[in-house]
């Protein structure tokens, strides 16, 4: 689930491969159709939506391709 995010691959990474996972504070570039100053959630199965706030795990679109990447404060 939520827990379990840290944040987001730029590039497509194979099974039994390594890559670059860019975390909290970076921006991802690499989204499409967002609505800058809208929230995103990431939901257990993965996947991007709106309605996500400044405490879920996502992020904050600064423009329609990138998202400044949150994680869930700890509790």
């Amino acid at each position: 689930g939520a827990q379990n995010f840290l944040g987001f691959a730029e590039s497509a990474i194979s099974d039994g491969n390594s890559g670059e996972i860019k975390l909290e504070g970076n921006i991802v570039g690499n989204q499409s159709g967002l609505t800058p100053g809208t929230y995103y959630a990431v939901s257990s199965s993965g996947s991007l939506s709106a309605g996500g706030s400044s405490s879920t795990c996502g992020g904050l679109a600064v423009s329609s391709t990138q998202l400044k990447i949150k994680t869930p404060a700890q509790a």
